[in-house]
């Protein structure tokens, strides 16, 4: 059982548009967020307040590769960072059915992990479990563009302590 509770999190869409591309190993840094204080730097501080670990679930680590997705996150996040939801080899990235999807994946890794709480931060309600869904912060627009109401949502949500996957 993994003893802190977890932050699943979605990349793409969440964190930066979906319509960017996956970046590169190399393009890792250049990708970066603006270096006033963003909506990166915001999740990081929350994190840290909420004490919580965090899972990516993102087609990314599949086409970039899970070390590359772990450069786009502040130091904070990366250290806060326990692995992804699936394999994060672009060799393997080919290999592995897509169709199956990021719900999918993240049943599949709650049951690896058996988190005591799950907290599911992502952009569209298609890519969380129906189970999960009371647990689910959706940053539809992605969290550049939340409100003040949004972060307080998602703070008390990851706030919440003694609730049971």
């Amino acid at each position: 059982m993994f003893a802190s509770p977890v932050l699943y999190l979605a990349v793409e869409g969440v964190l930066f548009p979906r319509t960017s591309l996956p970046p590169s190993s190399k393009a890792a840094q250049t990708f970066a967020v603006p270096p006033i204080e963003s909506h990166v730097d915001r999740l990081e501080k929350l994190l840290d307040e909420a004490n919580v670990s965090v899972v990516v679930n993102s087609t990314w680590v599949l086409t970039a590769g899970f070390r590359t997705v772990l450069g786009l996150f502040p130091a904070g996040i990366r250290r806060r960072t326990a692995g992804a939801t699936i394999p994060g080899s672009k060799i393997l990235g080919r290999r592995i059915n897509a169709v199956v999807g990021r719900a999918t994946w993240l049943e599949n890794d709650l049951k690896r992990r058996e988190p005591s709480q799950v907290t599911v931060l992502d952009f569209d309600f298609r890519y969380v479990p129906v189970r999960l869904r009371d647990a689910c912060f959706i940053a539809e627009r992605g969290l550049w563009r939340a409100s003040e109401d949004d972060w307080q949502r998602l703070r008390s949500l990851l706030m919440r302590r003694g609730e049971e996957v």
